[in-house]
């Protein structure tokens, strides 16, 4: 069985409910890194070490994670947005209708978080200025009542969905586009690392790679302060998240598959 797409749950939610998985089997894991770079093999086994499964988590993109399963080389597509109606169409050999409940698993929310240097000399940032930073609107800090110079913006691009996310909450509804004028790195974790070494820097990620960088409030427009925290994501207050999907092409002939998707989708996982 082989699980693809978007990271960093790829590498980090993915492996944490295939553990819990196997948990509530009573079934060992052995994992071991895999033959491609980034991807790793869970072996699951009996309490008298009768093999299970085998199942290989290789994280790539959301984009992947649909080549994949129209490849027929992934059983499950992890990703960090809906399926478009492109995409869909492109799948119908797969299953007609890829939003449908038998092919489509809300898993759950991950919350994104603004974030600055530690260094930085500031907590909390407006939405207004959010929105002006991420539209190019904004080049220096002090035009935003911050100490600090020009102002650098770091972006996963096309690896994440964290600045779309931004781009719909904060930058459409004020008739804005996100600016051209950022720089690229190939994962969120670099962003978070990246702008954690840049006094000048800001991003958007997971909020669980942030790493080392701080995460900044969010300031309403009519001064309510909402804080980057799970609780937050969950009620509904913070405004900031993306969801999490397990795609199928249809019916899992694997018993792991079906058993992993069952479980992902359950109470008990929600400590995982």
């Amino acid at each position: 069985l082989t699980i693809t797409g978007a990271r960093p749950f790829g590498e980090t939610l993915v492996p944490a409910l295939i553990k819990g998985y196997a948990a509530s089997l009573g079934a060992g894991v052995e994992h071991v890194t895999g033959a491609a770079a980034g991807e790793t093999k869970f072996r699951l086994a009996d309490a008298e070490g009768a093999a299970l499964a085998s199942l290989t988590v290789d994280p790539g993109t959301t984009t992947s994670a649909f080549t994949a399963l129209d490849q027929g080389k992934a059983a499950i597509g992890i990703t960090d947005r809906p399926i478009s109606a492109t995409e869909a169409q492109a799948l119908t050999r797969l299953a007609p209708d890829m939003r449908s409940t038998q092919t489509q698993h809300l898993v759950g929310r991950d919350g994104l978080a603004i974030i600055v240097s530690p260094d930085a000399a500031i907590t909390s940032i407006s939405e207004e200025h959010v929105a002006k930073i991420f539209s190019g609107g904004l080049a220096g800090w002090s035009e935003a009542g911050i100490p600090g110079g020009e102002i650098s913006i770091y972006s996963a691009g096309a690896n994440s969905s964290a600045t779309d996310v931004l781009a719909e909450t904060f930058l459409k509804p004020r008739n804005l586009a996100l600016t051209t004028k950022v720089k690229l790195v190939d994962s969120e974790t670099e962003v978070a690392d990246a702008v954690a070494r840049d006094p000048n820097g800001i991003g958007i990620v997971s909020m669980s790679e942030t790493r080392s960088a701080k995460r900044l409030n969010l300031v309403g427009s009519c001064g309510l302060i909402t804080r980057p925290t799970i609780f937050g994501v969950k009620s509904g207050e913070y405004p900031l998240s993306r969801p999490l999907y397990f795609y199928t092409g249809g019916f899992v002939k694997e018993a792991a598959g079906r058993g992993l998707l069952r479980y992902a989708l359950s109470r008990e996982a929600q400590d995982a």
